[in-house]
């Protein structure tokens, strides 16, 4: 979806957005601040355990052609649309961008095309509708479940189309529905990928356990429904938000076991893992996830991301 298709079925929803904006939105500092969480009542009793089970809550959405994290490779390029005044909006993508830098993600300069999309709005499923219509597989690789997948069930949601790249470099845009892996016992044998194929053929190191895999993020969606936030600070929606837009997940309203900006629209948690910013275990997630080795399996890369936040909270 171009720019410029986006900015006009905007156009047809900002009027009714701009009046439904929370009169409390509180903008905070672009600069990346973080709640340095000190003695916390999670470390007293197994904290590796907690570390562990946050780390499976929150990164359980591998990708449906491989089980991978998936994570950028070539930067982002972010822009949010919708608030009531364009500072905000700029608000929040600096804040995107500064969490970026902090976590070794590249930013690219403009002009660049948007692939991380934040979309403020009060008629949420009207955008995800046009959304469908226009390019269903902005919303992830199960094209035949779009009408499941394209709905707004949470304050705010996240959609991402995902792309798989092989041991070549060649680059596989996922979909779930036509799509199976060929393996022989050491590379697996055909053609450069062919978008009408209907079984494209990888390139891999030779072994399950490690078949060199990477999996990568090729655009996001990230709507707020501005009728379910107003209870927030924008300071907090924005870290929110660079949560979604660095780190795929489909965990957005339980409560992980930590104190993260994750839990933010989490009905079932208590203040104390409620945080207002994004925290130092949060910022730790996501330098590991661009840390972590792109070609492991899913169990490995968890197991990373998990010691390297042990290790930066100095429990290792």
């Amino acid at each position: 979806m171009k720019p410029s298709y986006l900015l006009t079925l905007l156009g047809l929803l900002l009027a009714s957005t701009a009046s439904a904006q929370p009169a409390n939105l509180i903008v905070l500092s672009p600069q990346v601040e973080t709640v340095i969480v000190t003695a916390p009542k999670w470390l007293a009793d197994k904290p590796q355990t907690v570390i562990h089970n946050f780390v499976r809550s929150y990164a359980m959405a591998a990708t449906p052609t491989i089980a991978e994290v998936t994570r950028w490779k070539f930067g982002i390029c972010p822009r949010t649309y919708g608030l009531s005044k364009p500072e905000y909006d700029d608000f929040v993508t600096s804040r995107i961008e500064n969490i970026a830098v902090e976590a070794g993600v590249r930013v690219k300069g403009a002009p660049c095309h948007f692939n991380v999309e934040i979309v403020f709005t009060s008629k949420p499923q009207e955008f995800l509708d046009q959304v469908h219509k226009e390019g269903v597989r902005l919303l992830g690789p199960r094209p035949s479940q779009a009408d499941t997948v394209g709905k707004m069930r949470y304050a705010i949601q996240a959609w991402y189309a995902t792309a798989t790249r092989d041991t070549e470099g060649i680059l596989v845009v996922d979909e779930e529905d036509s799509f199976s892996f060929s393996f022989t016992p050491t590379t697996a044998i055909g053609p450069a990928w062919n978008p009408y194929a209907t079984v494209p053929f990888y390139n891999v190191e030779g072994y399950k356990a490690r078949e060199g895999l990477n999996s990568e993020l090729a655009h996001i969606y990230v709507i707020a429904d501005t009728s379910k936030t107003q209870d927030f600070e924008l300071g907090a929606v924005a870290d929110y938000v660079a949560m979604l837009a660095l780190s795929q997940t489909q965990n957005f309203d339980s409560c992980k076991p930590i104190p993260s900006i994750t839990n933010l629209i989490s009905p079932a948690c208590d203040a104390d893992l409620k945080p207002k910013s994004i925290t130092d275990i949060d910022l730790a997630y996501l330098k590991a996830v661009y840390r972590m080795d792109p070609g492991a399996n899913f169990q490995q890369q968890q197991n990373a991301i998990a010691a390297s936040i042990s290790k930066s909270l100095g429990l290792n």
